[in-house]
């Protein structure tokens, strides 16, 4: 066994465990989902909030590996 083997075994397993389900593209998959961030910028008119979260999904479980940008 490879390291990426032991290395895809092991994300498997994190993903089984810790892993929240998620409907995606009518299927639903397990994902690793990060606390939301918010945050206050100061802006012309006053404060805009503003929040960002990462989700991981892992790659065999997409039929096609999405385009970014």
């Amino acid at each position: 066994m490879s390291i990426y083997d032991e290395m895809a075994a092991d994300a498997a397993g994190i993903f089984s465990e810790f892993g929240k389900e998620v409907l995606f593209a009518g299927r639903t998959i397990p994902a690793l989902i990060s606390e939301p961030q918010e945050t206050l910028e100061l802006g012309a008119g006053g404060f805009t909030a503003s929040g960002n979260f990462t989700v991981k999904l892992l790659r065999n479980n997409l039929s096609a590996i999405p385009l970014i940008g």
